[in-house]
């Protein structure tokens, strides 16, 4: 499922990779690709088509170039952090090199622990592309990711860049040799929770220090707004760059906890 320029150029090179490519409502118009609000229901659309088709992988490519969502064989959506621990399991199963994979602070922390097992470093910092991209340049970084779709692979270069990370799913599953689904059922666990809260601009700043001082005494991180160690979590309370809006990201033993660890937070 493609739009430009991708739709240009990725199924010419998937068919030199010899692959068999199915392409689904491309379009080589920006003006035509689909709102935000619409793709909830590509993604359904394409899921169902990838199960008629019996096909390998399906994925759904974002008008920009940057940012992808993957269905395994069955037709389950990966799409955010969940791509990012596919990804991971893909990369554990084999013998992956040393190294180092960049997140942002708000990743689960199962996503450090079965790094570490392969001897592989992670480096937390902050979300924001341009930070995302020097970190990315930094020497031994295997990919760098804000765990929103995209996926920056400095040994080709230092841009998020969804149609060379479809390349490395695709290279990655040929050296594994199982179904994506199967490979999935290794990924690390994902149990955080993101609640956005709607707050003036001008009143961020006294909230953030309203929380500091609230949790005065705890083991604080401000890697990216102020992360709260929990007893068998944590929360996070990100300033959105732009927009008039706190995030808060939650981890806890399973979603249930996450959620209700958001939801009192942001209350």
């Amino acid at each position: 499922y493609a739009h430009s320029p991708a739709v240009v150029i990725l199924p010419r090179l998937l068919a030199e990779l010899g692959c068999d490519v199915v392409t689904l409502n491309a379009h080589t118009e920006r003006e035509e690709a689909l709102l935000p609000a619409d793709i909830p229901k590509a993604l359904e659309r394409l899921a169902a088509i990838v199960r008629a088709l019996d096909a390998h992988m399906g994925v759904f490519l974002y008008p920009d170039g940057e940012k992808l969502v993957v269905l395994d064989d069955t037709g389950r959506i990966w799409q955010g952090m969940e791509l990012v621990s596919l990804f991971l399991a893909l990369l554990l199963a084999q013998s992956p090199p040393a190294g180092e994979v960049v997140l942002p602070a708000f990743a689960p922390s199962t996503f450090a622990q079965a790094l570490a097992r392969a001897n592989i470093r992670v480096r937390e910092t902050l979300s924001a592309p341009r930070t995302l991209i020097e970190a990315a340049r930094q020497k031994g970084v295997i990919f760098a990711t804000s765990g929103e779709g995209d996926f920056i692979f400095p040994a080709f270069h230092y841009a998020p860049d969804a149609l060379f990370a479809v390349g490395s799913f695709l290279y990655h599953l040929s050296r594994v040799g199982q179904p994506l689904s199967e490979v999935g059922r290794s990924a690390p666990t994902v149990n955080v929770v993101h609640r956005t809260i709607p707050c003036p601009v001008e009143k961020k700043g006294r909230i953030m220090r309203q929380v500091v001082d609230r949790f005065a005494g705890r083991e604080l991180s401000f890697l990216e707004g102020v992360k709260i160690k929990q007893d068998q979590g944590w929360v996070l309370l990100r300033p959105d760059r732009l927009g008039p809006a706190l995030h808060v990201h939650a981890e806890g033993p399973d979603q249930e906890a996450a959620a209700k660890l958001a939801a009192s937070f942001g209350a």
